[in-house]
C-alpha cells in the first residue's frame, strides 16, 4: 500500500507512529498538560513528513525526538516562541531538533548520544533550543557533529 501524507487516510505504521507518541505524551510531564490541539500542531506534522525518531525497547516506545528543516524566517519566529505552520517544518535547510520525549528516568542521556553519533541525524548540523517555561528561548546551541571535540556551540545563554 502507498504511504499517504494524508491524516485521514494513515497506514497502519503510521497509526501505530501516533499511538506511540500518545504514549510518550501521556508520560511525560510536559507534554500531558498540553491541549490536544497544541499536541496536534506539534507531533501531527513530523509524523506525516517522516521528521520523527521513536526509541522503542521491547517493541514500547520509550523515548521520541521531532525535527524540522526551517527557513531562515521560520527560524526567526521559532526563536521568538512562535508556533509553526505545517509548512515551515519543511521551509529551509536548517536543521533544527524540536521536541525530545523522554519521559523514563535516565532515557535523556541515551538519546542524547544516540543523537551525536554521526549519522544518526538526517544531517551532522543542526541546533536546539532550551526553553524557560513553555515558549521563553534561554539558549540557543548549534552542533556540528563532524567538529570533533568541539561540536556545540551555545549561541545564548
Amino acid at each position: 500500500m502507498k504511504e499517504s501524507r494524508e491524516p485521514e487516510f494513515p497506514t497502519e505504521e503510521r497509526l501505530r507512529v501516533y499511538g506511540d507518541f500518545a504514549f510518550l505524551a501521556m508520560r511525560s510531564a510536559h507534554h500531558r498538560k498540553m491541549s490536544v490541539s497544541i499536541l496536534q500542531a506539534a507531533l501531527e506534522p513530523p509524523i506525516l513528513l517522516g521528521q520523527y525518531k521513536i526509541f522503542r525497547f521491547d517493541g514500547i516506545p520509550r523515548g521520541a525526538l521531532t525535527w524540522a528543516w526551517l527557513s531562515q524566517d521560520a527560524e526567526e519566529r521559532y526563536l521568538e516562541g512562535e508556533g509553526f505552520t505545517f509548512a515551515d517544518w519543511k521551509s529551509g535547510d536548517r536543521l533544527w531538533i524540536i521536541d525530545l520525549i523522554a519521559p523514563y528516568k535516565g532515557l535523556t542521556a541515551g538519546i542524547v548520544r544516540w543523537v551525536m553519533k554521526e549519522g544518526n541525524m538526517p544531517e551532522p548540523r543542526f541546533s536546539f533550543r532550551r526553553v524557560d517555561g513553555d515558549r521563553d528561548t534561554r539558549k540557543v546551541v548549534n552542533i556540528d557533529i563532524t567538529r570533533r571535540g568541539n561540536m556545540a556551540q551555545v549561541l545564548q545563554g
